[in-house]
């Protein structure tokens, strides 16, 4: 095979084809590093107000317990069919051990010059070795367009906050 001889990708080809691998889009200042932050997250201590429903031993109504709160955020890019499926478990490095529940926030927002709307869809994910658990969080950002049209590759920033269980091994 003569190397002279093959074609070399153009700088966008390149792009695209890194873009491809990271499952996003990419930054041209991104390219520079070959790596880059694709999610932030923090665990804090916070409350859960919670609604008892049976009585036993208290009365009923709303009770509060200290909790761990995981707040995380990230940047996805939409498809050609104007959405991104995802685990929160693929920008938040989690422990191997772990629990969430709801009730779940999510904000997300376009990164764009143009008008877009962003819907969001959540779903905790049962851990396989515990189904009554639940270990991750799947989340699908769909973006449309000022007309109502699915928007293709529309970079979206998201944050999302939920109840961190404690685990007692």
């Amino acid at each position: 095979m003569n190397k002279a001889s093959e074609k070399k990708p153009s700088a966008t080809e390149a792009k695209q084809q890194l873009e491809a691998i990271a499952g996003t889009g990419i930054e041209p200042e991104q390219l520079k590093m070959f790596q880059f932050p694709v999610g932030a997250f923090d665990y804090t201590a916070g409350s859960t107000a919670w609604r008892r429903l049976i009585i036993y031993q208290q009365q009923p109504g709303l009770s509060c317990a200290d909790s761990n709160l995981l707040d995380a955020s990230g940047v996805s890019t939409t498809g050609t069919n104007g959405q991104v499926t995802f685990l929160l478990s693929q920008f938040v490095c989690l422990p191997l051990v772990r629990a969430f529940t709801a009730p779940i926030s999510i904000v997300a927002t376009p990164r764009s010059d143009k008008p877009f709307f962003a819907t969001t869809e959540v779903a905790l994910v049962p851990d396989p070795s515990n189904p009554a658990s639940n270990n991750d969080l799947q989340i699908t950002l769909f973006a449309w367009d000022a007309n109502g049209a699915a928007a293709a590759s529309v970079s979206i920033d998201w944050r999302a906050r939920l109840i961190s269980l404690p685990i007692i091994l």
